[in-house]
């Protein structure tokens, strides 16, 4: 069994706050990604908006 010392304990603390920082800049990295594909599916809803109307008029 490891025996904690101060250089574990201080590694240990260094080790989780790394791990928290990627964690929080994936999940922010994540978010983004979600946002920005709502973006694109609403500006395919009007692409498909526009061509329908042309698709009408042309009939």
């Amino acid at each position: 069994m490891a025996t904690i010392s101060p250089e574990f304990a201080g590694n240990t603390i260094i080790v989780m706050l790394v791990v928290y920082v990627i964690m929080l800049i994936y999940s922010m990295f994540m978010a983004y990604l979600g946002w920005k594909q709502a973006r694109v599916n609403e500006q395919m809803k009007e692409v498909i908006k526009i061509l329908k109307q042309i698709r009408d008029k042309k009939k």
